[in-house]
C-alpha cells in the first residue's frame, strides 16, 4: 500500500406472499427461519441517538437483532507489526529481527478498540515476519491487559483482546499474499522457509491445505490487480469488493490533486475524517470480476481496509495521522449475522461459519452507519438470509429493507436501494426504491442489493465547496442470494 513516497491513503429484509401458489425450490446450504415476521429495525432518529458526526462510533450492542440473528461488526484485512511494510516500513525497531515497534503495536490495539469492532481477521504479509514468528505472539496477545486466548488441542488459535474501556475484540490470525487466508488456526509448516514456500503459493492445492489443515477461508483480494483469467481460475470462499489501495492506484491523479488541496487550501477540503471522499470511486473492474465470480461459485463479499499505518505520517487538522489505524478501520464496515444463541461469546469459528454461509454485508462508513438495512428471501413460509442457495427462483420473494443514517441529521440524504442481478460483465438493476420493498423473482440468478446515497447530511463537514461531493455514491453492499444456480443443486 506504500505508493508515491507513502502518500497513498489521502494523498495519494412480513414479506409478500410467494408469487406462485406452489413452491418448487429447495434450499441447500442455507440457514432458514420459520415464518417469523420481518422485524422492523428502524428506530426514531430523534430518540437515543447523538447528533451526527463523522467520527461517531455505533457499537453492535446498539443494533437491533433481526430474526434469529445478532449483528456484529468486523474487519477483514489489516496489517500489524508482523507485516514488513507496516508502521512506516519499520515494524521492528532494529530490522526484521529486532524488537517490535511499540508505538505502532499500541496504536494498532488502540485504533481497533476505538472503532468498536467485535472481530478482526488479521492478514499480515506472508513474506517475512508472519512466517518468522509464532502464535500467540502474532495474535497481539498481552495477558497483562486482560487478553484471553482461545485454544484448541492445547494450542492458541485466536485472541479475545481486552480494550481499555472493557470491550472485548476477537483477533483471528491469517496472512496476505494478494489473496487473503482468513482465520488460519495454526502455522502449517515448522520453519520460516517452509512457511514462506507454502504461503506464497497461489494454487488450489495450497488453498485446500489452508482450508483443510488450518480451518481457514481463502479470499481473493486486490482484485483489479489480478488478471481476469486468474481470478476465474481458482475456487474462492470470499471476494474483496473494495480495497483503498487499488482504488487510489487507479485514480492517482485524483489522489495527487486531493493532496494538493488538503495542503494548500484546507478550508475548501472535507474534514480529515472524510478525506477519502476526495478519491473514492467504485471500481468497474471489481464489479465485473465480482459478477463473473458469483456466476461461477458462491462467495461472501467484504470491504478490506488494508490498513498498514504506513502511508501518510503527517498530522491532519484533527491532530491525528491521515492513515491512522483508527481512521482506516472506521472508514469501512463489515456486518456479520451471528446466531443469537452464540452471540454472547462468539469464537473465531462462529465468525468463519457466518462468512462461509454468506451472512455478511458491507458499508462505506464514512457516509454513516446504516440503520434498518435488510436483505432476505422468503419461500413457502420460511425466510432465508443472505448467502442462501435455493435450487429455483420459483415462488421466491426478495425483501429489501432500505436503511437510514444513524444519528440526528441537520439535512437528510437521498437514499435509494437497487436490487441487482449478476450478468456477464456486471450487474443489472431489476428493482429500486427509496423505501422498503418486496420483489417477486421471475428469473434464476444471483441477487444482491446496492444502497446508494447522496450524502447531503455531510454538507457541514465538506468545506467551502461541498457540491462536488454531494453526488450519488454506493453506501451499502448486501451479501448475495443464489437462486437456481447450477452449483446450488443438491449433490448426489
Amino acid at each position: 500500500m506504500k505508493v508515491m513516497n507513502g502518500l497513498v491513503i489521502l494523498a495519494a429484509l412480513g414479506l409478500a406472499s410467494p408469487a406462485c401458489s406452489k413452491a418448487t425450490a429447495v434450499a441447500t446450504d442455507a440457514t432458514a427461519q420459520t415464518d417469523i415476521p420481518i422485524v422492523d429495525v428502524t428506530v426514531d432518529p430523534a430518540a437515543n441517538e447523538p447528533p451526527y458526526d463523522p467520527k461517531m462510533v455505533r457499537l453492535s450492542k446498539d443494533v437491533a437483532p433481526i430474526r434469529g440473528f445478532v449483528v456484529k461488526q468486523g474487519q477483514l484485512h489489516g496489517h500489524s507489526v508482523f507485516s514488513h511494510d507496516a508502521c512506516d516500513g519499520s515494524p521492528r525497531v532494529d530490522g526484521e529481527t529486532g524488537a517490535r515497534n511499540e508505538q505502532c503495536f499500541w496504536d494498532f490495539r488502540d485504533g481497533i478498540c476505538q472503532t468498536g469492532l467485535d472481530v478482526l481477521f488479521l492478514t499480515d504479509h506472508n513474506a517475512g515476519l508472519f512466517c518468522d514468528y509464532e502464535y500467540p505472539e502474532e495474535l497481539l496477545y498481552e495477558p497483562g491487559q486482560g487478553d484471553q486466548l482461545i485454544t484448541r488441542d492445547g494450542a492458541p488459535v485466536a485472541n479475545n483482546l481486552k480494550c481499555k474501556d472493557g470491550h472485548t475484540l476477537l483477533l483471528a490470525p491469517g496472512f496476505d499474499n494478494h489473496n487473503l487466508v482468513l482465520g488460519l488456526e495454526k502455522h502449517l509448516r515448522a520453519t520460516s522457509a517452509e512457511r514462506q514456500d507454502l504461503y506464497g503459493q497461489k494454487t488450489d492445492v495450497a488453498f485446500d491445505e489452508f482450508r483443510q489443515k488450518g480451518n481457514a477461508l481463502v479470499a481473493v483480494a486486490y482484485v483489479s490487480d489480478w488478471a481476469r483469467a486468474d481470478v476465474a481460475a481458482h475456487r474462492w470462499d470470499g471476494y474483496e469488493v473494495y480495497n483503498p489501495a487499488t482504488d487510489m492506484k487507479a485514480h492517482m491523479g485524483d489522489v495527487l490533486a486531493a493532496y494538493a488541496d488538503f495542503s494548500s487550501d484546507p478550508d475548501h477540503s472535507p474534514a480529515p475524517e472524510l478525506a477519502i471522499l476526495a478519491i473514492f470511486r467504485e471500481g468497474t473492474e471489481n464489479m465485473q470480476y465480482w459478477s463473473d465470480t458469483v456466476l461461477r461459485q458462491k462467495v461472501f463479499n467484504f470491504i478490506g481496509p488494508n490498513a498498514h499505518r504506513n502511508s501518510l505520517p503527517m498530522m491532519m487538522a484533527d491532530g491525528e495521522r491521515g492513515d491512522s489505524y483508527r481512521r482506516l478501520f472506521h472508514w469501512f464496515g463489515n456486518f456479520f449475522l451471528i446466531p443469537a444463541d452464540k452471540a454472547d461469546a462468539p469464537d473465531d469459528r462462529t465468525y468463519k461459519e457466518a462468512l462461509a454461509a454468506g451472512r455478511i454485508w458491507n458499508a462505506f462508513l464514512f457516509f454513516g452507519y446504516p440503520v434498518g438495512f435488510d436483505f432476505a428471501a422468503k419461500l413457502a413460509g420460511q425466510t432465508y438470509e443472505m448467502g442462501a442457495e435455493l435450487t429455483s427462483e420459483q415462488g421466491v420473494t426478495l425483501h429489501v429493507g432500505v436503511p437510514r443514517v444513524y444519528g440526528k441529521l441537520a439535512e437528510q440524504p437521498v437514499i435509494t436501494a437497487k436490487l441487482l442481478r449478476a450478468v456477464q460483465d456486471g450487474w443489472e438493476t431489476v428493482a429500486s426504491d427509496t423505501k422498503d420493498f418486496d420483489f417477486a423473482v421471475q428469473k434464476p440468478g444471483v441477487y444482491r442489493v446496492d444502497v446508494r446515497i447522496v450524502p447531503n447530511h455531510l454538507r457541514p463537514f465538506l468545506g467551502a465547496t461541498p457540491e462536488k461531493y454531494l453526488i450519488e455514491h454506493s453506501w451499502v453492499y448486501s451479501g448475495s442470494i443464489y437462486l437456481g444456480m447450477p452449483y446450488s443443486q443438491p449433490k448426489p
